[in-house]
């Protein structure tokens, strides 16, 4: 059983550490056992839980395993592991209020709380939580929601999976929109963009982290096609166009497929209404979407 200043000082032996580009890291890797990078894969959480990890700690039991803060806010909540933010203690994982997590390597005191980082910037200038770095900060409490007491007892539990989906999708406020019915795409041309459909999802004026998901069928060996997670601007009377495309993935297999990205709003779309799509395109002839799902989601 890892004892608080093995994990400590495992994580602190990383400050320093940057990612190679765009949420591309070894946390990341090690957290989805394979590699990643892109929006989609912000990595305070995918940091403190492969520090946990490789300290010896057991997911789910001694500490919540997820790359998603709102996921491990709600496992310590379930398992009465939550703290207030002035009795947050030295070993204790801090959860701030901009979606953000972090190891406290001292006791709260004198309204602050001092942190190792993992995906932060050095300083007080760059995101704070998507700053691509492990670094020693000292934070003040009014920006700390909360802290989770980890287990370094060798008491057993029995372990519990997360509630909510896993990664950046474990967010608190969810908007989803589906479509059951089969999208086909022929050629290269994307699927016919219009508003008959119900396979977009109005957003309003917040940053989100957005994901879509389809069934994918009709491709043989050989075939492929991509999702493409994208922004289509609407307004009555006029074209729905493509403004943006968020993320795409390549999809090689007849299978369920999701495409992840985060999303924030412009201030001025000059009265259209901007949604979000999720776009099939491939040169398969007889391949197809099905069971479309897009939903937004913020902390």
């Amino acid at each position: 059983m890892a004892t608080v200043q093995e994990v400590i000082s495992r994580a602190d032996s990383w400050v320093g550490h940057t990612e190679k580009y765009n949420n591309r890291t070894r946390f990341n890797d090690k957290f989805y056992g394979r590699e990643v990078n892109g929006a989609a894969y912000p990595w305070c959480a995918a940091f403190t839980s492969v520090i946990c990890e490789e300290s010896g700690m057991r997911r789910n039991i001694d500490y919540p395993h997820s790359a998603g803060v709102a996921v491990c806010r709600n496992w310590a909540i379930q398992h009465g592991r939550w703290v207030a933010p002035s009795q947050i203690r030295k070993g204790d994982l801090v959860v701030f209020t901009f979606s953000h997590i972090a190891f406290a390597r001292a006791d709260a005191a004198g309204g602050a709380v001092k942190t190792i980082e993992g995906n932060t910037s050095a300083g007080t200038g760059g995101s704070q939580r998507d700053g691509g770095g492990v670094h020693r900060r000292t934070r003040p409490l009014s920006l700390v929601r909360g802290g989770i007491r980890l287990n370094y007892t060798s008491a057993s539990a029995e372990a519990s999976t997360p509630a909510e989906p896993e990664g950046v999708l474990g967010m608190s406020k969810r908007i989803t929109t589906s479509r059951r019915k089969a999208q086909k795409a022929t050629g290269t041309r994307h699927l016919q963009i219009d508003d008959k459909g119900n396979y977009s999802i109005l957003v309003g004026p917040a940053d989100f982290i957005v994901s879509a998901k389809a069934d994918i069928k009709g491709l043989k060996a050989g075939e492929h096609g991509y999702l493409i997670l994208a922004e289509v601007m609407y307004k009555k009377g006029q074209p729905t166009k493509i403004s943006r495309e968020i993320a795409t993935v390549k999809v090689t297999a007849n299978t369920t497929e999701t495409v992840t990205g985060s999303y924030g709003l412009f201030k001025d779309y000059k009265g259209k209404s901007p949604r979000l799509r999720l776009i099939f395109k491939t040169s398969a002839k007889k391949a197809t979407a099905s069971n479309i799902v897009v939903s937004g989601l913020r902390d």
